[in-house]
């Protein structure tokens, strides 16, 4: 998690998002949660595939369906 901070705060304040000065701390602020957040949340799926908790028991699998 320390490290999905880090290329929040590295990822905005290089003005990948825009100019800091731009967008103003506020809004820097709001992308960096939202960045965290997202990564958390990637974190905590991959806990639950590593876990076992995928798709492998689905009864239909999404694969065939989607190539229609």
């Amino acid at each position: 998690m320390v490290i999905t901070v880090g290329q929040a705060i590295v990822y905005v304040l290089t003005g990948l998002y825009g100019d800091p000065a731009d967008i103003g701390a506020g809004i820097c602020l709001l992308i960096i949660i939202q960045l965290f957040v997202a990564g958390l949340i990637v974190l905590l799926l991959d806990e639950l595939l590593q876990k076992g908790y995928g798709l492998g028991e689905f009864p239909l699998h999404p694969l065939p369906i989607t190539q229609i």
